[in-house]
């Protein structure tokens, strides 16, 4: 927390929406998924998403057969990476964050992304969309639909983008099914 002023804390991790990711089964195991990559020769894919990467992390992730980047800032992509796409910052997409206190809340867009960007989890969509046509159905057009693509995380079940409203809701943080708590 941060002395003086109440309800207002600084987390350690500077990830916007880390505590939303773990939600959904995604970790922060930074190290574990740079070893994964460097096993058994190599990865044969790498997606580095707005990570900047050490000499090291770049030598291991520069022997995977290819390395994609979705990044904010250009000086952050990996020398590896065979395609660039680029996303936009929180300040430039509207969506939901979980912050410290398990309240889910949604953000408005406040300024334009530059040129092409776009949020990550449409760049994400929409290449899946790609190596998979089948999928196609599935890309989702808005935060609220993006939104309503995760109603299979057990702390998300029967929740709406619309729910949330400006306010946010406290949520339980339940595991998604096969994932570890």
């Amino acid at each position: 927390p941060l002395e003086g002023v109440p309800n207002l804390a600084l987390r350690h991790e500077r990830a916007a929406n880390l505590a939303g990711a773990k939600l959904v089964g995604y970790t922060a195991e930074w190290d574990r998924a740079v070893a994964a990559a460097e096993a058994d020769g190599g990865a044969a894919l790498v997606i580095v998403v707005d990570q900047p990467l050490t000499a090291r992390e770049a030598e291991v992730v520069g022997r995977a057969g290819v390395v994609v980047a979705l990044s904010t800032v250009e000086a952050d992509v990996p020398e590896a990476a065979a395609l660039v796409l680029p996303i936009t910052t929180m300040a430039e997409e509207q969506g939901t964050y979980l912050n410290r206190d398990a309240r889910l809340q949604r953000y408005q867009q406040a300024k334009s992304p530059p040129g092409m960007a776009r949020p990550a989890w449409w760049v994400a969509v929409e290449t899946a969309a790609v190596v998979d046509p089948a999928r196609e159905a599935e890309t989702p057009g808005t935060a609220a639909a993006a939104f309503e693509a995760l109603g299979d995380v057990p702390s998300l079940a029967g929740l709406t983008y619309q729910d949330l409203g400006y306010v946010g809701r406290v949520i339980t943080r339940r595991a998604p099914a096969g994932v570890g708590g």
